[in-house]
């Protein structure tokens, strides 16, 4: 009775506060269905003008753009304001929330290998996108119960902080981590399968196809932009579960919009596993390393047929690189002797081709981990420092900090068009190039912007410092205490902060690496889901799946706007059950709008296991290591029929590079496949073993992208801590989350998109990456000179406006146009057919490495900046002791040696060529 009184007595003082929850919340739907019908209408527009405009606005927009985009109002709504979450919610240090966020990101991007490898190899884009949209749905649901349900969600106490459990830690990150699972079955799919709703032989759709990734991550953006100001808005002024929510059924409206365009999709029947295709040529190569290889490469092994043998996909011309792998393709007197091909002893040209490819990718994909290092900063540290600095707009509003990265999404909104509509033309003209730059080029100019972004963090950063010294303040920011509603399971929070115990921390933990988990099957197959519905025989189709990678990505933003806004400002205002809750329901919302969309969709039959084929190349060439590759290439095996033997792939031409792999396509006496049966462990077709060349060419590419993933990780760590040291003010009655600010992020993405439509687009992102931290150390150098000329040192936040944040997340913004759009159409049109959901993967891992980089990078810098009882560059409570500067100086530093290491790689790679029409 006693408690019944008590709760009686709550409920009618909050009242007033309860019907403005009501409000809000159904303001926030009608705002996500509004979105919804805006997405969607504007790309049945967009699209009426081809001739098959209704499988292709079916896909872009229920499937592909439209459920990109709620997935990524989910994730943004998420990820833009989790160290605060963390931090105040959990319990957690500077470093140790940073930390969680970076290797939680991590793992959403690494999670889209499994997708794409099931996408690929057995499921097909459009299945793999159904299954883990459903475990994206659920692991949201988990992160919101773990944020407003009584005994999961942790208990605060205004005097001494929350306080989670071990239930309520592991509850939330199994539903965080479900997430990440998800994601990885849509983000490696969605943007192929779109892509492939466009016909290559139709010049009008393989122009329009260019376009596509331009506004395929326009769409992305849009969903950022909501997320970094609506939904952080209500994270931190309504509740964590309204934040978490509301992308719950914005993604739950997804999931029902894509299968609602289910009949009119074209699906890619899956190719078989490419890592078995290159491990054939592999084997085949090594068993061969004593064979000679031809100089007529008309004499290597691959099918007579029109098509490659590797099903859904053409075949390859050969490539003089890495001729090594050549020796799998080069037929000897024992292959020739067994009548029947052992894949695993003689490769096509084309499978060799495939593995080139692979490998040739590989430094552009590591080039990226950089970059993808300085974007994780916008949510970490930024936020952070961001939590130090003035936050009001005006004097009754103050901006979350997270919120900021809402001019990240800004930045993309702004670019995406520019480039596509003025950039392209006018490059055009100097280059030649029909699409502006080449795929490296871009990225190269996304890496540069990267560079410049850090030095303006830096900067910053500085003058906060200058100002905290200034004056004489210690106790650093005052807590957030902003509570979820479920006792038990919600940190206990008072005064002295929040004191999570084992079963709060372990369920919040639980939830959230349950939404990786979830995260791991969207990630990989919506992005190649949504381009498998443009029909490359289709000029028309063709071109338009170019563009569609743009808006996939806006769409991405978007989703990420919302969750850097609205979600920040409920998480940080409301309460961190709304913050989880609402992106929980859109997540509902969007997996039951993929199903709608079922009967609409083309779906890729499966072609088997990639990575059997990938070892089945590299066994093949191994069992021939002393065989000699033939002169002539055409006497590699390769399958007579039209299409390839990898079901749901075309033929690749034979290359010369890695002509060791041409091995396990070489014929002899003893692996033929005159023999009526072929041992794909001992001859492998040329297209099987130019697979594998496609990996291996890719992962230069790939690496290229991992510091760039690190430079973007800051904006959901670094930015946010930075952020939250300064002025959130946004006029008299309004504070903006720091968290928001991720916002200019979305919204520049939102620009660039439309703008440009691959490898030049690639370097100018690295570049615009690296002026990204010069601007954030400048920042930074700025924010310490105030606080040492104020003695602010003690000071939670300080005078100083946290929009001077916006231009590094702009910046970062800016630079992902170039060099993520870039990444997203690369990896596609250079990888095998069969193999494309697990390239979308390979792109998205730069952005795991790049995360997993930064945690790893603040861990060194903490460890040797703290010996003799230094606070270190990164103070675990006091940002205004520290200097953050200094570590985004170490990422300029970074990225400027990543740029020059991407231009070498791009001069050095060789693109694929395909020789048979698409299926």
């Amino acid at each position: 009775m006693e408690r019944l009184i008590i709760a009686t007595i709550l409920l009618s003082n909050r009242r007033q506060e309860h019907g403005k929850l009501v409000l809000t919340f159904l303001a926030c739907l009608l705002l996500l269905l509004l979105l919804h019908i805006i997405t969607v209408s504007f790309f049945n527009f967009l699209l009426y003008v081809a001739e098959k405009w209704q499988v292709c606005s079916d896909i872009l927009s229920p499937s592909g753009t439209g459920n990109e985009c709620c997935e990524r109002l989910a994730y943004y709504g998420i990820n833009t304001n989790l160290v605060n979450y963390l931090k105040f919610q959990m319990n957690e240090s500077n470093v140790v929330a940073v930390n969680n966020v970076t290797n939680w990101s991590g793992t959403c991007y690494v999670t889209p290998l499994l997708g794409a490898f099931l996408a690929d190899a057995y499921l097909g884009r459009y299945w793999t996108i159904a299954t883990f949209s459903a475990i994206y749905v659920f692991g949201m649901t988990i992160l919101t119960l773990s944020a407003s349900v009584h005994g999961l969600k942790p208990f605060c106490d205004p005097n001494d902080g929350c306080h989670p459990t071990g239930l309520q830690i592991g509850v939330f990150y199994a539903g965080l981590y479900l997430i990440a699972l998800g994601t990885g079955g849509i983000k490696p799919c969605v943007s192929s399968f779109g892509a492939d709703q466009f016909d290559d032989s139709d010049e009008v759709e393989k122009k329009n196809k260019s376009s596509f990734f331009n506004w395929f991550y326009f769409s992305i953006n849009i969903g950022a932009l909501v997320a970094s100001t609506v939904l952080v808005w209500i994270q931190t002024n309504v509740g964590w579960g309204w934040g978490f929510g509301i992308p719950a059924v914005a993604m739950a409206i997804a999931v029902v919009s894509f299968f609602s365009g289910t009949r009119l999709y074209r699906n890619q029947r899956p190719g078989g596993s490419p890592l078995t295709r290159i491990c054939q040529v592999v084997v085949a190569s090594v068993r061969k390393i004593g064979v000679d290889v031809p100089k007529d490469k008309s004499a290597l092994y691959e099918t007579a047929e029109e098509e490659s043998a590797v099903k859904g996909s053409r075949k390859l011309e050969h490539t003089k690189k890495l001729s090594f792998f050549d020796k799998a393709a080069v037929e000897t007197e024992s292959d020739a002797r067994n009548g029947s091909v052992n894949p695993w002893r003689l490769c096509t040209v084309t499978q060799v081709e495939e593995l080139k490819s692979i490998i040739r990718l590989l430094p552009i994909w590591a080039t990226g981990i950089i970059f993808s290092t300085v974007y994780s900063q916008m949510g970490t540290l930024f936020v952070l420092q961001g939590n130090t600095m003035d936050l009001h707009l005006i004097k009754s509003f103050e901006i979350p900090s997270a919120s900021l990265s809402l001019f990240d999404t800004i930045s993309v909104i702004f670019w995406v068009p520019v480039y596509d509509q003025i950039i392209v033309p006018f490059a055009r003209k100097f280059t030649g190039n029909k699409n502006g730059f080449t795929q490296l080029q871009r990225i190269a100019i996304g890496l540069v912007i990267s560079i410049f972004a850090m030095l303006v963090a830096g900067t910053l950063e500085m003058i906060r410092l200058n100002i905290v010294k200034e004056h004489n303040y210690y106790e650093g920011m005052a807590l957030l205490t902003l509570s979820a509603s479920v006792p038990g399971l919600k940190p206990e929070c008072n005064t002295n902060g929040c004191h999570p115990n084992s079963l709060q921390t372990a369920t919040f933990f639980v939830a959230i690496y349950l939404i990786a988990l979830g995260t791991g099957g969207i990630k990989p197959c919506v992005s190649s889901f949504g381009a498998d519905q443009f029909d490359d025989n289709d000029e028309r189709e063709k071109r338009k799946k170019s563009s569609f990678f743009n808006w996939f990505y806006l769409s991405i933003n978007i989703g990420a706007m919302i969750a850097s806004s609205v979600l920040v400002w409920m998480q940080m205002n409301v309460g961190w059950n709304w913050g989880f809750g609402i992106p929980a329901v859109s997540m509902a919302i969007a997996v039951a709008f993929f199903f709608l969309g079922s009967h609409l969709y083309r779906l890729q039959i499966p072609g088997g296991s990639p990575l059997t084929r990938i070892f089945q190349v590299l066994v093949a060439s191994i069992k021939k290591y002393n065989v000699k590759v033939p002169t002539d290439k055409s006497l590699l095996y390769e399958t007579a029929d039209a299409e390839s033997s990898i079901q749901g792939s075309r033929k690749l031409e034979h290359t010369d590079k890695f002509r060791c792999l041409d091995k396990a396509a070489v014929e002899t006496d003893t692996y033929s496949s005159l023999k009526g049966v072929v041992n794909p462990w001992s001859l492998c077709t040329v297209t099987q073993v130019e697979e594998l060349k496609s990996i291996i060419g890719l992962l230069p590419v790939w690496a290229s992208g991992i510091v760039f993933s690190t430079v973007s990780s800051q904006m959901g760590t670094l930015f946010v801590l930075q952020g939250n040291t300064m002025d959130q003010q946004m006029g008299p009655n309004f504070k903006i989350p720091s968290a928001s600010l991720s916002l200019f992020n979305t919204l520049s993405v939102i620009f660039w998109a439309p703008v440009y439509d691959q490898l030049q687009r690639m370097g100018i992102g690295l570049v615009i990456a690296t002026f990204a931290m010069i601007v954030a150390g400048l920042l930074e150098v700025a924010r310490l000179d105030y606080i040492r000329r104020n003695n602010y040192y003690d000071q939670p936040t300080i005078p100083m406006s946290i929009f001077w944040q916006v231009p590094q997340y702009f910046l970062v913004g800016c630079a992902e146009v170039f060099t993520n759009i870039g990444q997203l159409e690369f990896f596609y049109d250079q990888a095998p057919d069969a193999m494309r959901s697990l390239s979308s993967a390979l792109a998205l891992t730069t952005h795991a490495v790049g995360h997993y980089l930064s945690s790893a990078l603040v861990i060194v810098v903490t460890k040797l900046t703290t010996k003799h009882g230094q606070l270190g560059w990164i103070p675990k409570e006091n940002l205004n002791r520290g200097h953050l500067d200094y570590f985004y100086w170490l990422l300029v530093i970074l990225s400027s040696i990543n740029f020059f290491v991407y231009l070498f790689i791009a001069k050095w790679y060789t693109y694929k060529k395909a020789v048979a029409k698409d299926p």
